[in-house]
């Protein structure tokens, strides 16, 4: 059987298994010589956690079945999901620039209100409660005190 648990580290309770630890133990488990109870006492999980694993290598297949925590790196990204985070970034960059040269504009040539203030209003409830609703920057301004 391969190594059971690895990484533990010490300050944080949970443990994390190897791919092929949870490979084994699903194996194991579909072997049906032992009941998932006893299986799961003798490896030292749940027994949920067993069943988990064995959902998680059927829905997903071997390959794609316990990739480890965090996102995806970029090169494993479809083009359509990287495409789709491009867009957002570039937009929330767009509307912020927007906001900062109409607040520029407005003042007569001197701003008064710092780049970060504006991002701080982008980013706060009124703003993403309104752009929920369809609203624009202007609406955010009239809000956040910006005219």
């Amino acid at each position: 059987m391969p190594e059971l648990f690895v990484f533990r580290n010490p300050g944080r309770k949970r443990t994390r298994f190897t791919k092929e630890f949870k490979l084994e133990a699903v194996r194991l488990l579909e072997l049906g010589e032992k009941p998932a109870n006893q299986l799961a006492a003798e490896l030292g999980i749940r027994r949920n956690m067993l069943h988990k694993w064995q959902t998680q290598l059927r829905n997903k297949g071997l390959k794609a079945a316990f990739r480890g925590p965090g996102a995806k790196p970029l090169s494993a990204l479809s083009e359509v999901e990287r495409l789709r985070r491009e867009l957002k970034r570039v937009t929330e960059e767009r509307d912020i620039s927007f906001l900062f040269e109409r607040r520029f504009r407005l003042s007569g040539g001197t701003c008064g209100v710092s780049r970060s203030r504006v991002v701080t209003s982008m980013t706060g409830p009124a703003y993403l409660a309104d752009q929920a609703a369809g609203g624009s920057p202007d609406a955010a301004l009239a809000e956040t005190g910006f005219r």
